[in-house]
């Protein structure tokens, strides 16, 4: 709990400082002339607004309110379970604890069952959804992804960390771009720290930058084929959040990189604080 102190301040502080970046950055769209002259196209503007204005002109249906608070239901769930783990995760047939990561599983799937049944939601009707097309997406690529770099990263683990130890000894600091780099590849911040946490402590990092540095083992914007930036992209229908022509200049690298550098070097200034 005391990491918490200080990685919970520093990154909602890196948060805030990307969003304040980005309340000045691009074009409204009134503004913005290539959505305009996508706009005088019939059949553009249809597939851009169409739905929208039907969608706001119906009224909220019962069972919409139903799921929906079925739905808020289920993440309060998940939350109170994820701060009482303890008491309220039993233990499976092996005697271990079932991991928080498949609980979420089993209390979302329960939920979105509990939904259907409520509801009278028929299947057909979710897969025809372009939230569910583009969550199918995501999920079809994440696992390609993720396969990738577990093979790199277990098959290189060796040489990286040889690589990261050498310039560590040297500058301490530098463990937040260790952190930054291999979470590009695992696009996962528990498996980055299981990965490097040990290596700094072998190699007698100070506690403090270890916690200060935290922050930088999000990196799964860097390359844009996580699932929520490929879920993003697609709802956009205007066209304005992209991947980009050259892969990393896509809509998410500048904000995002300003806050997780920003997190980072308010971590580390917050760790030298309480932990110096």
């Amino acid at each position: 709990m005391e990491i918490l102190r200080v990685t919970i301040p520093a990154c909602f502080l890196g948060v805030m400082v990307a969003a304040t970046w980005s309340l000045n950055r691009g074009k409204d769209l009134d503004k913005d002339p290539e959505y305009l002259k996508k706009m005088e196209d019939p059949q553009m503007r249809e597939y851009i607004i169409g739905d929208i204005e039907r969608e706001t002109s119906l009224a909220t249906s019962k069972n919409a309110k139903v799921a929906l608070t079925l739905f808020l239901v289920g993440i309060l769930a998940v939350i109170i379970i994820a701060l009482n783990p303890d008491k309220l995760i039993p233990t499976g047939l092996n005697g271990k604890r079932i991991p928080m990561t498949e609980v979420l599983q089993f209390v979302m799937l329960a939920v979105g069952g509990i939904i259907l049944l409520s509801t009278n939601l028929k299947g057909k009707q979710i897969s025809d959804t372009k939230v569910f097309s583009a969550g199918v997406i995501a999920v079809i690529m994440i696992f390609g992804i993720s396969w990738m770099s577990e093979t790199v990263i277990e098959n290189n683990k060796p040489f990286l960390l040889s690589s990261i130890s050498s310039w560590t000894e040297r500058y301490p600091w530098i463990f937040a771009v260790a952190l930054f780099c291999i979470s590009m590849f695992l696009k996962s911040q528990a498996a980055t720290l299981s990965v490097l946490m040990p290596l700094g402590f072998m190699l007698n990092i100070p506690t403090n930058i270890l916690i200060g540095c935290i922050p930088a083992s999000y990196a799964y914007f860097f390359f844009c084929f996580y699932p929520s930036d490929v879920a993003c992209i697609s709802f956009d229908r205007t066209g304005t959040t992209h991947m980009g022509k050259y892969i990393l200049n896509h809509s998410f690298m500048i904000p995002d990189l300003i806050g997780v550098f920003s997190a980072t070097v308010i971590g580390l200034l917050l760790s030298s604080f309480v932990y110096g």
